[in-house]
């Protein structure tokens, strides 16, 4: 039966609901309207399993052209034309050859099996299984950034397998079907694990229906658990290791029998001797080849049913050809066989994959150990007694009690002093000293004694969790340089296939000899390895994610160590990044003598501010009443240094205000309350010539804080902040990287000035706002952009002077089509492009939002971790230094890892086509290939 018509659309939107027929639906073209009811074997028109015609159900229906269909059970028929009237008919093309599990009995048991399995499953909507399993959805900014969705409706997050999917064809039809659905946002399903990610709006549709949805197609859905992941990974490591076994067994006993086979080769031996010799290797090559080797051969399968070949293919199929020829001679009694060569071949390869599989888990071990070191249940106190409780379920109030060794589950305060190990939160190894009411963060391990605390955040709020979350998604996206090698990749096997065809017509031809150009051919098929470049980029970024993790650095995608690697523009803030943000109080100099009630109120007012200046002044004053103040203004709800830098009557970040009702002796009832640097008092009325008429006090390379009520100024402030001790280190690397460096800030002049002469930076900007900072990265970044433009363009011409100088000679590109540009390979060597912006996460959020890649120093802030693309946990220069060197690391071992292969390839597949290399060197060769990418992945960095 022919194929469906290439007019079928592949996605639903605007499809025809027309039915049609799924690819050799069946044999009933022959015998449609015949009424013929022989038992010729026939494919169920949906699931493609072959039954006698008289086991199926021809259904009432036909498709588009008439032909009858037939069905297994009434599911089959069910979701067969619920594909079809949804615009899914493509499904069938993409799925080929494969087959799907059958729905349901030939009975009516199945026909409303999707509202029964809603009905069933629906503890899915109940709230706290919700609360336990889902979490607030995050959605992408149009910077590509992803932002936890603040918006109503609110969205939901959950994480789910898929059981059933065999084929990219059933990843497609699901993603396809679920992303149609009202009420979901957004489903994502990952091939090689088939776990899905699944955002929805619970207002709209229930997760019970999602699950239905998936089952109605002839699929089933669980929620992930991360445990039964971690079985299933050792359930895959202890089959390896069998199969391992058994091919170490059977490939030394048929080395040995190899040894008396070359022994009779100088000798000689009887042909009966030798056929119980070949038969005895025949007998133990074969587990080796479909027991030990099975994993190539269901690799080549899957891959060939979605239309790629890969290593798999090229294992199996030399393996194979070297088999079936062995075989044949050993038959025939006509040349040698090489049965040791179809063992040592897969066992080469198969170590090699063993070991890689060792090396990426060991790889990304730190990363999923962090599933299961936090605990799963605590200890509560309830009134008066000590219950267990799960983690999830944690509160605000609840009081834990923790064990000597425990992970402290979610964010606190300590109700006493404490000894913590927090070298999972900061990657400082050195224990840290807590004390009754100061905050402690999950992720921390009690040392010594046991203690209680206070829980003040949930489990999904908590820092560990927000680490984890931060790491999964950073190995979810892929650097764009590995689109280059997976482009490569794509096309290498198949021009491998063609130069072993030409090879092997070559040499028969020259030679006559068919043995030799069968050897010679399988040679040339086995010794490539696409697998080398198809493992330059992946275990290269989780080992460069996993060592900036132990560094107390997190990237939240792995894309951004290779844009921190190729940026060319380093920005820096001032206040709490290159400087400590601790000021210490110089001066103060005071225009009228305030009592205590203005003492008071003083206090109040600074401490609404969580800016260092404010924090400075707030330490030297004394809070002796609370004063409540209304109608305070700041930057930004969370009161970080938006509150100083506050907004009033339009003017952003220059100053904070508010309002007191209340009486200060002064009989007046209400009276504004205005503080920040003397501009910001300026532009808001305030008279500030006596400020500066002061003579005693060298404000120069100081902050200046003014303080006015009412109009008045009251009181000035001067603090000196010092410059952190690496700073001058971290600059003076990023010259020697060739970096571009600059620095803003929202401070003086001469404040900043002096801080950019200390350090050696000529570009600084001072007095700037928000949107002032904004509009500058935004500057830089067309800079940057078009600097590289530059680059690209004059790459361009010289590869197109180099091209016509060569008389149109094929370059690379012409080697693998269209989808490998030449602007790949120009961005690959010329990688410089891209503003990093570095601040505290607290006052330039807006500008590292616009920045490529955004660092923030805020370890414990909120908007630091969700707006930052990199987070330096423990706050100092030191680990900004080490994220660049990671960073940089890890993108050359791509570059050389992509390198090594292509050089690899080229210089041994032509020695190979030569008649220089025999397949069990050929094998190991292979293998080799791809332990030395891994290991170059993997080897640890040069000491200096």
């Amino acid at each position: 039966m022919s194929q469906t018509q290439s007019a079928r659309q592949d996605t639903a939107p605007n499809a025809q609901t027309t039915t049609q027929s799924a690819p050799n639906t069946s044999n009933a073209s022959d015998i449609s309207g015949t009424g013929n009811t022989n038992d010729a074997p026939t494919k169920c028109a949906h699931c493609q399993l072959v039954y006698p015609l008289s086991k199926l159900t021809r259904s009432k229906r036909a498709d588009s052209e008439g032909r009858a269909l037939y069905f297994c059970c009434n599911g089959c028929e069910s979701v067969y034309f619920l594909l079809q009237n949804s615009g899914f008919g493509g499904f069938y093309d993409r799925l080929g050859e494969n087959v799907l599990s059958p729905i349901g009995d030939i009975s009516d048991a199945g026909k409303n099996a999707s509202q029964t399995s809603a009905n069933t499953k629906s503890y899915l909507d109940e709230p706290s299984f919700l609360q336990k399993h889902a979490k607030p959805a995050k959605i992408a900014s149009k910077n590509n950034k992803t932002t936890p969705n603040n918006s109503a409706p609110e969205l939901l997050e959950i994480s789910a397998i898929i059981e059933g999917i065999h084929c990219a064809a059933c990843v497609w039809l699901n993603e396809n079907v679920l992303g149609l659905k009202p009420g979901i946002h957004q489903a994502r399903i990952n091939y090689t694990n088939n776990k899905a990610k699944i955002i929805f709006d619970p207002s709209i549709i229930k997760l019970s229906e999602i699950f239905a949805l998936i089952e109605s197609i002839g699929y089933r859905a669980h929620i992930y658990d991360p445990s039964l992941q971690e079985k299933l990974l050792l359930k895959a490591q202890k089959s390896f290791f069998n199969a391992f076994v058994v091919g170490v067994f059977c490939t030394m006993s048929i080395m040995m029998v190899a040894i008396a086979q070359y022994a009779g080769y100088f000798r000689g031996m009887s042909a009966s001797m030798k056929d119980v010799l070949n038969l005895v290797s025949c007998l133990l090559a074969t587990p080796v080849l479909f027991f030990t080797g099975r994993v190539f051969f269901s690799g080549a399968y899957h891959g060939l049913k979605n239309r790629y070949i890969g290593m798999d293919f090229l294992v199996a199929f030399g393996a194979s050809l070297t088999f079936i020829y062995s075989i044949y001679a050993a038959i025939t009694r006509s040349g040698e066989t090489y049965f040791e060569s179809v063992a040592m071949i897969i066992l080469f390869v198969f170590s090699g994959k063993f070991l890689e599989m060792k090396a990426k888990s060991a790889a990304g071990d730190s990363i999923d150990r962090l599933h299961t070191i936090l605990p799963n249940v605590v200890d509560v106190e309830s009134e008066g007694k000590i219950i267990q409780k799960e983690v999830k379920s944690l509160q605000m109030g609840d009081i834990v009690r923790m064990k000597p060794g425990e992970m402290l589950p979610c964010d606190g305060v300590a109700l006493q002093s404490v000894l913590l190990d927090m070298q999972s939160i900061s990657g400082e190894s050195m224990p840290v000293a807590k004390s009754r009411g100061e905050e402690l963060l999950s992720g921390s391990i009690a040392l010594e004694s046991a203690f209680a605390y206070e829980v003040r955040q949930s489990y999904e709020g908590s820092m560990m969790s927000k680490i984890i979350n931060l790491l999964e998604e950073s190995l979810n996206h892929r650097p764009k340089i590995q689109n280059l090698a997976n482009a490569l990749s794509k096309y290498f096997s198949r021009v491998v296939l063609f130069i072993a065809l030409c090879g092997f017509c070559g040499w028969w031809a020259a030679s006559g000899d068919a043995q030799q150009a069968l050897i010679i051919t399988i040679s040339v098929i086995v010794i490539s390895c696409p697998c080398a470049l198809a493992l330059a980029t992946p275990i290269a970024s989780v080992v460069g994610i996993e060592r900036a993790y132990k560094a107390g650095i997190i990237f939240k995608e792995a894309r951004f160590l290779e844009s921190l690697a190729r940026a060319s523009i380093v920005v820096f803030d001032k206040t709490g990044t290159l400087t400590s943000g601790k000021h210490t109080l110089v001066s103060r100099k005071d225009l009228c003598a305030l009592d205590e009630a203005g003492e008071n109120l003083l206090a109040n007012f600074v401490s609404l501010s969580a800016h260092p200046i404010s924090k400075a002044i707030y330490e030297t004053l004394t809070l002796s009443e609370p004063i409540a103040l209304e109608a305070h203004s700041q930057v930004d709800s969370r009161g970080t240094s938006a509150v100083y830098k506050g907004a009033r009557g339009g003017l952003r970040g220059r100053g904070l205000g508010g309002d007191l009702s209340g009486d200060l002796k002064s009989k007046v009832k209400s009276v504004r309350l205005l503080g920040g640097s003397l501009a910001f008092l300026a532009d808001n009325g305030v008279d500030i010539s006596s400020a500066r008429d002061l003579e005693d006090v060298d404000s120069e390379s100081m902050s200046v804080f003014g303080y006015s009520v009412g109009g008045a100024l009251v009181a000035v402030f001067y603090l000196q902040d010092t410059i952190k001790s690496d700073a001058l280190a971290l600059i003076n690397y990023l010259k020697s990287q060739h970096k571009q460096i600059a620095l803003i800030s929202g401070d003086r002049e001469g404040v900043v000035a002096s801080v950019a002469r200390a350090l050696g930076i000529e570009q600084w900007h001072a007095n700037m706002l928000p949107e002032q900072k904004v509009e500058f990265i935004k500057a830089k970044r067309k800079e940057a952009e078009s600097k590289a433009e530059s680059k690209s363009d004059a790459s361009a011409s010289a590869d197109s002077r180099n091209t016509e100088s060569k008389n149109g000679a094929g370059g690379l590109d012409s080697g693998i089509s269209d989808s490998v540009e030449s602007s790949a390979f120009g961005e690959m060597l010329h990688d410089k492009g891209g503003v990093v912006m570095i601040g505290d996460g607290l006052n330039d959020i807006l500008a590292i939002q616009n920045a490529q890649v955004g660092i923030s120093m805020g370890a414990g802030s909120d908007i630091a971790i969700a707006q930052s693309d990199v987070v330096v946990l423990d706050d100092t220069l030191k680990s900004v230094q080490k994220a660049f060197e990671i960073a940089a690391q890890t993108y050359s071992r791509i570059k050389q890892n992509i390198l090594l292969s292509i050089i690899y390839n080229a210089l041994l597949i032509p020695l190979a086509l030569a008649g220089f290399v025999i397949p069990l060197i050929a094998a190991l060769s292979m293998s080799v290939s791809s332990l030395i990418v891994v290991g170059n992945s993997m080897r640890k960095p040069a000491r200096k």
